[in-house]
């Protein structure tokens, strides 16, 4: 240890201990102590030891902690910022599912106004499956918002991949179309989410991929069981993703 460590008298200074890669087992002990007085640093525990201390001012270490806390400080509020912005996304989704139903229900009087009227059965069979098309349309985004607020309203641990299985599930159950829609919305909710996890969860990009997987694993089962089982419950063909302590209601 030199005279400029630990001579001096009481400083700025923090001093640590390194010991030698080939250090005993009372030095490793000691490796990376750390001392605010220099009366408190032990002596050295045999002769001819190869440790040594290190010597850290700590108005420099203030100011990498000051400089660090407006780092996390900006991290921070830009995590923020973009919470604000998806809390923003579940009100228009929620605006978004009372004008839908509301679309719906206007579609469906226009079109029985017109089949009512129509004795021609070439346009009745057009606009039938038209009607059909609309409504696995519409009914496959009100099957995801709706276990979307299910999810939230039940706030239980490892909920998601089942609720987001079970609204794969509910598409499908509709027909082809309520497939490819409920494929389409996942698809766009997984590529959104890759961003979310790193920008505000704080994973890497390797956990949101490994993440993103996961949940595309169990979307691709619920559209497999609601297609090969349409008239079963959804919640008994995607039961193997239901947590512990979820309600049966769900």
């Amino acid at each position: 240890m030199t005279d400029t460590v630990l001579k001096g008298g009481i400083s700025n200074y923090r001093y640590i201990w390194h010991a030698n890669l080939c250090a005993c087992q009372k030095c490793k002990e000691l490796d990376k102590t750390v001392y605010y007085y220099e009366d408190d640093i032990p002596d050295l525990p045999h002769p001819n030891c190869k440790c040594y201390i290190e010597a850290i001012e700590d108005n420099n270490n203030s100011n990498d902690n000051n400089s660090n806390q407006r780092k996390e400080e900006k991290d921070n509020e830009r995590c923020n910022c973009l919470d604000d912005l998806f809390i923003e996304i579940e009100e228009l989704i929620t605006d978004a599912q009372i004008l839908q139903n509301e679309i719906l229900e206007s579609i469906r009087y226009f079109t029985t106004t017109i089949l009512t009227k129509c004795q021609n059965s070439y346009t009745t069979a057009i606009i039938e499956s038209c009607i059909d098309a609309f409504e696995q349309i519409f009914g496959t985004v009100s099957d995801f918002i709706r276990n979307y607020n299910d999810m939230k309203e039940a706030n239980t641990i490892g909920a998601d991949k089942y609720f987001h299985s079970k609204a794969n599930c509910d598409g499908a159950k509709r027909g082809e179309l309520g497939a490819k829609v409920a494929k389409g919305i996942s698809d766009f909710r997984e590529f959104t989410d890759l961003f979310k996890n790193v920008l505000v969860k704080g994973m890497t990009v390797e956990e949101s991929l490994e993440d993103s997987n996961g949940d595309q694993e169990a979307n691709q089962y619920g559209r497999e069981q609601g297609r090969n089982n349409p008239n079963i419950d959804s919640r008994i063909l995607v039961d193997i993703y239901r947590p512990n302590g979820l309600p049966e209601k769900y």
